[in-house]
Order: C-alpha cells, then sequence, then structure tokens
C-alpha cells in the first residue's frame, strides 16, 4: 500500500528561528515539508530540514498549489493577516 504524503509549507516569524530549531517541529512522518520560509539566516534551516527549498516571500508558499498546509511559527499581531491569508486561500492551518 502505497502512502502519499501531503505537502506543508513551513513560514517562520521569529528571526532566530529558535522555536523550529529548538525541535518544536521534530517531524513530519506522513507530510513532505517542501517550501519554508523564514525572517532569519536561510542557513540554519537547510541544515536541519535540507530536502526544502528555501523561499524568499511567503506568497510563493501560498501561490503553491501543492502545498496543503501551512506551518506558521512565531506568529506575533503584525503577522496574524498572513495567517487570514492561509485560510482564505482554502489551505489547512496550524500555528505554533
Amino acid at each position: 500500500m502505497t502512502t502519499v504524503k501531503k505537502n506543508v509549507g513551513l513560514v517562520e516569524f521569529d528571526p532566530s528561528g529558535k522555536k523550529i530549531q529548538n525541535g518544536a517541529i521534530t517531524g513530519f512522518e506522513g507530510y513532505n515539508l517542501k517550501k519554508v520560509f523564514t525572517a532569519g539566516n536561510a542557513g540554519n534551516f537547510k541544515l536541519h530540514y535540507p530536502e526544502a527549498e528555501i523561499v524568499k516571500d511567503t506568497d510563493s508558499i501560498i501561490r503553491d498549489n501543492s502545498i496543503e498546509l501551512i506551518i506558521i511559527s512565531s506568529a506575533t499581531g503584525d503577522d496574524l493577516n498572513f495567517a487570514g491569508d492561509v485560510l482564505k486561500s482554502g489551505k489547512n492551518l496550524l500555528m505554533i
């Protein structure tokens, strides 16, 4: 039996990226981490998630029709508009 993995986009708004890099997300069993946007050092994320494409803007994650779930990490009040955009796009949203 073949299991199809769902594609995930990860958005990290904290420039330090501590939540993600310190194990808040330890694995993506059943999921394919396809794209990552970070407000911080992209090189650090490439070390933790080498299979993911690092993107320069959040729109490229929302517009990717193959991504079904977007995870937002470390959002502040200023970043909540992005959460609304995710929901308007019809994608699933997880905020950590």
